[in-house]
Parts: C-alpha cells; structure tokens; sequence
C-alpha cells in the first residue's frame, strides 16, 4: 500500500469582534475581553434580545472572505505560483448566491484548483477542513485553503431569537447551570493544508479526522453520545 500523504497546517487568519488576525483572538481570550455589546447593524427594537459580538468596522462578507484567505496564504508563504492549483474549501451560511462567492473568491485570491462549498450549518467549517485533508491525503491535491465566516445579520438573529435561543442576560456562559443561552458573532476564518512534501512553514500536523450523524434528531444528539463516540474512534 502507498504511503499516505501527511497533511500539515501552514497558514492561519482569524478576525473576530477580538480584532484582526490569530494574535487578537488569543490576546482577547487570555485577557478575557468583552466582545458581546447593542447591536447597531440593523434594528433590534422587536426582538427579545439586543446584543452580539460584531466588529465595527466590518466590510462584506465577499471581502473578509479574501482578506482572511489572503492573509493566510501569506502566512503560509504561498505566492502567486504556490497558489496556483490549491483547492479552496469554503463554508457559510447558506443561500442563492454561494456558488458564486465560491467562485468569485477563487478568482480573487488565485486559487486555480477545485471548488467547493459546505453549507450545513454549525459543522460546515469542520467538515470542509476533514475533506480538505482527505484531499491532500489521497494525493489529488497539494495544498488547499478552508475558508469560512458569517456575519451577524437580521435574518438569522430574528429565528435564533424567536426561537428563545439567545442569552436574556446577554452572557454567554456554556458551562453554567443558569446559563439562558447563546449569542451570535461575526467570525471569518482561513486555514491553508499542505502535503509535508511541498509545505514551507509547517505550524502542526493534522493526525485524524472523524465523522457520524446519529439520525436522531435536527439539532440534538444522541442521549448515550454515540454518534459522538463513533466520530472520535474515527479520528483516534
């Protein structure tokens, strides 16, 4: 059997209400710094809950999109040549005009090689990173580029707001027995996988992978956390 490839990370880019780049999301994680205030985006004055984590300054998503990736790229030290052929893996919240920001950002940032979108919600980005990796694995690619973001608009905080998802108190507190919900952020990502035999600056490996859907129900899991357990053995 041929060896497979090893996968390794070589190029990150984050922007968060934290700021701009991996330094400010780690800075404001250690610090503990506020990120959730009042939405000014749009108006909120009907909904039950009236706070997010947004960036002021924010452009649109299309822009972000390739601000993140260029920046990864860059730290991947991957030039216009190196570009050429990566894959690019992209993950947002659905709708009409994905394949066509897909494309466009492509375009934009020089990536030649295959296209591809994931738009299953809260597991798009992990499941776009799992087959990028598998990609590379196989041999069918040297390098690809995960992207991934969504910005706080009205549309979706109105149904987590119905909903009675977002937290009344405006805290997000996970891990809390009077915890009363979630709230919403801006968050764009990039990542850059190589195959160790081309990467320059290597930052980790990427050992394994797993994945499993339970059936069970839309947006809860298995009671007994076996579609869980079957994703972990997977990637162990």
């Amino acid at each position: 059997m041929a060896e497979r490839a090893a996968v390794q990370l070589t190029g990150v880019h984050a922007t968060s209400a934290l700021g701009r780049g991996p330094d400010a999301q780690l800075t404001g994680v250690l610090t503990g710094a506020p990120a959730f205030r009042p939405v000014d985006r749009f108006d909120t004055a009907a909904r039950r809950v009236d706070a997010a984590a947004t960036l002021p300054d924010v452009g649109d998503l299309a822009d972000e999109l390739a601000e993140a990736v260029d920046a990864a790229c860059r730290a991947a030290g991957l030039d216009a040549g190196r570009r050429a052929g990566a894959a690019l893996l992209l993950a947002v919240h659905g709708c009409a005009g994905v394949p066509a920001l897909t494309t466009g950002l492509a375009a934009r940032t020089g990536l030649t090689g295959p296209t591809r979108a994931y738009t299953t919600a809260c597991v798009s980005a992990s499941s776009a990173v799992a087959d990028a990796a598998t990609l590379i694995r196989r041999g069918d690619v040297e390098r690809a580029v995960v992207a991934a973001g969504y910005l706080v608009e009205p549309d979706q905080y109105a149904l987590f707001d119905a909903g009675r998802a977002l937290a009344t108190d405006g805290a997000v507190r996970p891990f809390s027995a009077g915890r009363t919900g979630l709230l919403l952020g801006d968050g764009i990502a990039a990542v850059v996988l190589e195959s160790a035999a081309v990467a320059r600056a290597p930052m980790a490996d990427l050992l394994g992978w797993g994945r499993a859907g339970d059936a069970f129900h839309p947006c809860q899991p298995e009671p007994g956390g076996r579609g869980l357990a079957r994703a972990v053995a997977a990637a162990l």
